[in-house]
């Protein structure tokens, strides 16, 4: 049985689906010229990043935090390890996305390939036409770009926050179709740093529940 917090797990999954799993033109009607430049500015950000890895603070819609450590490593590898006593563990490498309940001993398991997820690991990532952009507002030091998905398990709305002029991601907020949100901060955060590729090693011959 699914969790709120469970929920605010997935909402990791799914908000690089937002980001990225829609297909549909992005509402250029809506962007200007500058709208366009930010965008691909943020893309560029994106591409460069080899490795990431740093600290993160999850807040659900009730308040709720939960805390952990993500690792993210260009090609094909992606880690979120949440801090006890959560007992979650999000891995995704070429193949699977997994989430690991090490308290249920329960593992669910997803096709890389069924997920938004594959585009994030890409070798380029094209936002201003990948991406069903909503807005981007520009604050004083931030830069605020926000997605909407309007079909499939990756339904609601999606507002990144960077740092500006030197971009940096700091935070997302996931408004799913029910209204719920889920805030991730990120903090600590150390670029292109060496991350061992065990860290992304999926145990195939575990017993699984595919999603």
């Amino acid at each position: 049985m699914w969790t709120r917090r469970h929920v605010g797990q997935i909402a990791l999954i799914c908000m690089i689906g937002l980001v990225l799993g829609s297909r549909q033109p992005s509402a250029a009607s809506n962007l200007d010229p500058e709208d366009i430049a930010d965008l691909n500015r943020v893309s560029a950000y994106l591409n460069d990043l080899g490795s990431l890895e740093g600290q993160f603070i999850q807040i659900a819609s009730n308040g709720v935090q939960d805390s952990g450590t993500f690792y993210f490593r260009r090609p094909g590898g992606l880690r979120f390890e949440y801090d006890e006593p959560n007992p979650i563990l999000i891995i995704a490498n070429n193949s699977w996305v997994v989430l690991n309940d090490r308290k249920l001993k329960t593992v669910d398991r997803f096709p890389i390939s069924a997920t938004p997820l594959k585009l994030l690991l890409k070798k380029h990532i094209d936002l201003a036409n990948e991406a069903n952009i909503v807005s981007v507002e520009r604050e004083p030091g931030s830069l605020l770009i926000t997605v909407r998905e309007d079909k499939g398990p990756a339904q609601g709305q999606l507002t990144m926050i960077f740092s500006d002029p030197a971009l940096e991601l700091m935070q997302w907020i996931i408004t799913d179709a029910q209204g719920f949100t889920t805030t991730i901060a990120l903090r600590d955060l150390r670029r292109d740093t060496k991350i061992s590729p065990r860290l992304f090693r999926i145990d195939e011959a575990q017993p699984f529940r595919r999603r």
